[in-house]
């Protein structure tokens, strides 16, 4: 988490992917597309990425409306 980076491995973790920039990530969640969704504490946003670490969309930002979040803890 210190580094903010995420580095994707394969099953004999020999690395195939890094997500760069992520503000304080905190959660990590794998869809049954392989898309890398993640929870940005920092900024209380939850990023979608390709399995190829390319940023497919986000949602949220810091607020109680709707479509806000105060630091998203986890996805199900």
């Amino acid at each position: 988490m210190a580094n903010n980076r995420i580095v994707i491995l394969d099953f004999y973790y020999k690395k195939i992917g890094t997500i760069d920039d992520i503000d304080m990530p905190i959660f990590v969640y794998i869809d049954r597309n392989d898309n890398i969704l993640v929870n940005e504490m920092a900024t209380h946003r939850i990023l979608k990425y390709s399995p190829q670490c390319e940023l497919i969309d986000s949602w949220g930002g810091k607020g109680s409306e709707d479509g806000k979040f105060n630091i998203p803890r986890s996805l199900v």
